[in-house]
């Protein structure tokens, strides 16, 4: 019953210690108090973000991932040439007998892509052998166009297609059976217990060669399903038959490309990427990041039956060996993030957003005071066209599209790239 007296009896005792401190109040709990969070929101200045793209080294060979072979031209000035090789021949050719063919095609299968006229898409082109091989990462060259221009006219198409509807190419049978006993020699190395080594070499190859036309159309090239790949049938005297599978299959073009310093491409088949860099010293380094979006707005496009893509890839680098100047050569199976498609605004512009933008920033942020780990340098994104969530490889090496993105020297400040960032700051109490 006395307990409240007793506290009562405290506080008056303490009350005098408390009426000295208060001489200088803001001394109260200097050494313990809390600190204030401020939060801000900043916008990189458009000086603060730079761009530049080029072609990267990547291939279209199924060597690097490619799947399909494009072949066909358009008014437009754009050309697309399929390659592909045999490595091994099916036992009937190299049993040591010249044998006659008596008849020979060549069967593929459309994607469904057509760049060009797309109404009226026609596989245009002619099948050549040329001399030599191709790369995995070939591009398109005077020495090998040269190869391809010179090449033997084994058979012609030039037929509407549709997606997954066969191709077929009627070949001429003495120069199918030309190419048959010259594409390939077997070179000894050695005799192990009385039998000849051999190493089987490749000399020449096939070429879906470009024909002037309206349309660049899409074949599987070596898609991973048995019924689409391109498929060579031969007959020879006698009624036998053997049917070839390419074992490498690629494709090369030549397009528009613009890019370099300021500009924002992105582009398939002749594969252009950007790279993007930030400079994030206007936001202190022990700054906590809650959230940050990357914006970019699309300028002009030029696309085939794909339409433009919903969702492209910003792919970041977490090996400490990767360089800014290695964007163009530097594979692309790095960690990465997507930009998805959105439209905004009374004429529909479409735009792109990295929305989950904040979890890169804070990786840079740690890096930036020192944390190792998970952590790594700012060295910015790479965008490559893509149209998949799921896969770094996927488009591209399949289509001929080509993109570009408004820079930050747009006129319109609201078409320039932007990176908004919302962090906060500690600040201490007393302050």
């Amino acid at each position: 019953m006395n307990r409240p007296f007793l506290h009562r009896g405290l506080l008056l005792l303490l009350l005098p210690l408390v009426a000295a401190c208060n001489d200088d109040p803001g001394a109260i709990g200097s050494g313990y108090l809390p600190e204030v969070t401020e939060f801000h929101t900043y916008t990189l200045a458009p000086g603060e973000i730079a761009l530049t793209s080029g072609v990267s080294a990547l291939g279209n060979s199924s060597a690097e991932g490619g799947a399909v072979m494009l072949a066909g031209a358009t008014s437009a000035g754009e050309r697309a040439h399929g390659l592909f090789a045999f490595v091994g021949v099916p036992g009937i050719l190299d049993d040591g007998i010249n044998r006659t063919v008596t008849a020979a095609t060549l069967t593929l299968h459309a994607t469904g892509y057509a760049l060009g006229d797309t109404l009226a898409a026609r596989a245009a082109f002619d099948v050549v052998a040329f001399d030599g091989t191709f790369a995995s990462n070939a591009k398109w060259s005077d020495t090998l166009i040269a190869k391809v221009n010179a090449g033997e006219v084994l058979g012609s198409a030039d037929a509407p297609v549709t997606k997954n509807a066969p191709v077929t190419v009627t070949l001429n049978a003495d120069a199918t059976g030309r190419f048959l006993r010259t594409f390939y020699r077997y070179d000894t190395t050695g005799v192990v217990n009385g039998t000849a080594q051999r190493t089987f070499k490749v000399l020449k190859s096939l070429a879906l060669r470009a024909r002037d036309g309206s349309s660049i159309v899409g074949v599987y090239g070596l898609a991973g399903i048995d019924s689409l790949l391109p498929a060579l049938k031969v007959t020879f005297s006698g009624d036998t038959s053997a049917t070839m599978q390419p074992n490498v299959t690629s494709w090369i073009a030549m397009a528009d490309t613009s890019g370099g310093a300021g500009r924002f491409v992105l582009g398939g088949g002749t594969a252009e990427r950007t790279l993007v860099t930030f400079n994030l010293d206007s936001i202190p380094a022990d700054a906590t990041i809650h959230q940050a979006e990357f914006r970019f707005t699309l300028r002009d496009s030029r696309h085939g039956t794909s339409g433009e893509p919903s969702s492209l890839i910003a792919a970041i680098a977490r090996d400490t060996s990767f360089r800014p100047a290695t964007y163009l050569t530097n594979p692309n199976t790095q960690e990465y993030v997507t930009a998805t498609r959105v439209t905004e605004g009374s004429t529909l512009t479409p735009r792109y957003r990295i929305a989950n933008f904040g979890s890169v920033l804070t990786l840079w942020q740690l890096y930036r005071r020192g944390f190792t780990g998970n952590a790594t340098p700012n060295r910015g994104l790479i965008m490559h066209l893509n149209r998949s969530l799921t896969s770094l490889l996927a488009h591209e090496t399949v289509t001929l599209d080509r993109y570009e993105f408004y820079g930050t020297d747009a006129a319109d400040s609201t078409l320039r790239p932007t990176l908004t960032v919302i962090y906060s700051v500690q600040t201490d109490a007393q302050q």
